[in-house]
């Protein structure tokens, strides 16, 4: 598990300093502060954040459109990402609005509103992305990670992290190294959401992270994985054979 870490482009400083003290009281991670579009496309790409703010008007211009401009032109490394604006004014609304950000925070924002527009973020982004997601109630899943409400807040999990996941009707069961999760999440929606070739099907109920396994018994049809004995299908034993012969 690990926290969400987002990046900042806005160049008021009281702002600047009001989000950074909300988002680590909320459980973030700031990883970085900047107050141009070029520091930002700059950032964007040495820290890879999770989500982004960023305020519209930068320097009285509104780089901050144009920047959100230039991420969405990258759809490999596309984030969500939050406008941040104090203009009530429709014709700025509308032209951020073409950009298709994942949510808005009007200035002045409390730490409340700002957790909703981080949490709005999170679902608009991944319903664009893959519309099969559940809701953020459960879980969601971004390219390589997992974000999961939990105790108001959201929390990251990568999904190199996964053990293996047991799935029971609606009801899947995340088992970490560190911590287990039961999420609202059926098994064709995890199917459609993680891209990762190590996650494999091993059984009707259990997916396994192939490079946790250690140990197979074929006579038994079983694996190991951090010493819990995952059962090995017998209309899967074929597959999942021809399958980690080609990862590795």
């Amino acid at each position: 598990m690990s926290k969400i870490r987002i990046l900042i482009i806005e160049d008021d400083v009281i702002y600047a300093t009001k989000l950074e003290i909300f988002l680590l009281e909320l459980g973030y991670e700031v990883i970085s502060i900047v107050d141009t579009i070029s520091e930002g496309i700059k950032q964007f790409y040495a820290t890879n954040p999770d989500v982004l703010i960023i305020d519209i008007s930068l320097e009285g211009k509104f780089d901050g459109i144009m920047l959100a401009d230039k991420i969405n032109a990258d759809q490999v490394n596309a984030k969500p990402f939050i406008f941040l604006t104090a203009s009530e004014d429709n014709e700025t609304f509308l032209k951020a609005k073409m950009t298709s950000p994942s949510a808005f925070l009007l200035k002045p924002f409390e730490k409340k509103t700002l957790q909703f527009a981080i949490e709005v973020a999170f679902q608009n982004f991944s319903n664009n992305v893959q519309p099969m997601n559940t809701s953020l109630d459960s879980s969601i899943f971004i390219k390589d990670n997992l974000f999961i409400k939990k105790d108001k807040r959201i929390i990251k999990i990568s999904i190199s992290d996964v053990l293996y996941i047991k799935v029971e009707a609606k009801y899947s069961m995340i088992y970490t190294i560190s911590e287990n999760y039961i999420l609202r999440i059926s098994l064709k929606e995890i199917l459609s959401s993680i891209t990762t070739e190590y996650i494999i099907r091993v059984h009707r109920k259990f997916l396994v992270n192939s490079n946790k396994i250690t140990e197979f018994d074929l006579e038994n049809n079983v694996m190991i994985v951090c010493d819990k004995h995952i059962p090995i299908g017998s209309s899967y034993k074929k597959w999942v054979i021809d399958k980690l012969v080609y990862l590795k």
